[in-house]
């Protein structure tokens, strides 16, 4: 950047920031157990996503790249400059929206909490899970991202953050607010490419460029699940898993819950897809006998 300029060559004000959600890592420990925890490390396939979107960006020239201070975030950042000398920068207010005790959440609390709990951000006092408030998590996250914003001395940056962190900000660009959380997917290390026009103090312009872009995998082959239940899915036995999609219908869409019918199937060990799977108990006694036989038909 030369000296004394703040925005992109052409521009009054403008600034880009390559917004990303940390490479992949593993929620399970060697006994088997979760650790959803803020310390897990990036695993050798989140390395490696890392990698490849450090190629992908290797002609962009940052000035500053920003991370949350947590492990799979700061090794992301790492990953991605591969040693270029580029100033590093931590925000923690960047940082994912805290989940409750899950002990607490019975399983259909915990699998539809988890899978939708985005789209219910917008009611009054939710939380995420039984944890932080949807509102709290805005009040932190994007009072904090303008700050950064507004900050002379930089025009283009990296900036690895957390789904739920990403989503609020794509959320806020957009208008869409708490209540535009849900559509906003982000897979490991994808890359949302943003611009922002800031003049006088105030950002006054938003522009999306690129959403949840994955060079590793650009066309989302075999990617059918959303992040969410994808970790759901990893802590429930697979049967379980087609409850969380009935629970959650049954709330929503009572009387198009049939048709998550044939999104739950039973795999096999080459991973595709075979028949569809009997509804487990749970789903019974969760959406009822009489709508049960319906969605069973």
């Amino acid at each position: 950047m030369s000296a004394g300029s703040d925005a992109l060559p052409g521009t009054r004000g403008r600034k880009r920031v390559y917004l990303m959600r940390h490479g992949e890592v593993n929620y399970r420990g060697t006994d088997g157990e979760s650790i959803l925890t803020d310390q897990v490390p990036l695993t050798e396939e989140g390395e490696r996503q890392a990698g490849i979107a450090g190629e992908a960006l290797a002609r962009v020239d940052f000035d500053v790249a920003v991370h949350t201070g947590v492990p799979r975030t700061v090794a992301t950042v790492e990953r991605v400059l591969a040693g270029r000398a580029v100033r590093r920068r931590e925000i923690a207010e960047l940082r994912e929206i805290r989940t409750g005790n899950l002990r607490l959440l019975s399983q259909e609390r915990f699998e539809a909490e988890f899978v939708y709990g985005f789209e219910n951000a917008a009611q009054p006092g939710a939380r995420f899970a039984g944890g932080e408030r949807f509102a709290d998590f805005q009040a932190r996250v994007v009072p904090a991202f303008e700050r950064f914003l507004l900050e002379p001395g930089w025009r283009t940056a990296l900036a690895v953050c957390h789904g739920g962190t990403n989503a609020m900000l794509l959320a806020w660009i957009t208008g869409g607010g708490l209540a535009g959380l849900g559509p906003f997917d982000q897979d490991a290390c994808c890359i949302n490419v943003l611009d922002f026009d800031v003049v006088d103090g105030t950002v006054v312009r938003k522009l999306i460029r690129t959403v949840n872009a994955t060079p590793y995998n650009l066309t989302k082959d075999g990617v059918y699940l959303s992040v969410i239940e994808r970790l759901v899915a990893g802590e429930l036995a697979l049967g379980k898993v087609c409850s969380m999609y009935a629970v959650a219908t049954e709330v929503r869409r009572a009387d198009d819950a049939k048709g998550w019918a044939a999104m739950c199937w039973s795999t096999q060990g080459s991973g595709r897809q075979s028949q569809p799977l009997a509804g487990p108990p749970s789903l019974r006694v969760a959406i009822g006998n009489r709508r049960w036989r319906r969605w069973s038909a």
